[in-house]
């Protein structure tokens, strides 16, 4: 396959590749590309805030970019986007889970 980019699905889950040309449909024991646990999806969240909050506490809320962020995880804009829609949404989280801990 030298010369062709494959897919996420194809890249992941080699019977997807052969079943995809034959039927089209990927192969039954192959999860979809994007197929994430839960646990996993929150962690990456959890993730995201203790580092956006770091950055804000160094950088201050106003000099940091989503783009700081995403740098910071080694995450393209698009992945943090994924988890979060806004700088003030990450920005909420934070401030709510402070809130938490203080009740």
């Amino acid at each position: 396959m030298r010369g062709k980019y494959l897919s996420a699905p194809e890249a992941i889950c080699p019977q997807a590749r052969r079943t995809r040309s034959r039927i089209g449909i990927p192969a039954r024991n192959c999860l979809p590309w994007h197929a994430m646990a839960r646990e996993a999806v929150v962690d990456s969240r959890q993730e995201i805030l203790r580092t956006a909050a770091r950055l804000f506490q160094q950088r201050g809320y106003d000099a940091t970019s989503m783009n700081d962020v995403a740098a910071a995880l080694k995450l393209s804009k698009g992945g943090l986007y994924h988890h979060f829609q806004s700088k003030d949404e990450i920005l909420f989280e934070i401030m709510n889970h402070a809130m938490d801990i203080t009740q």
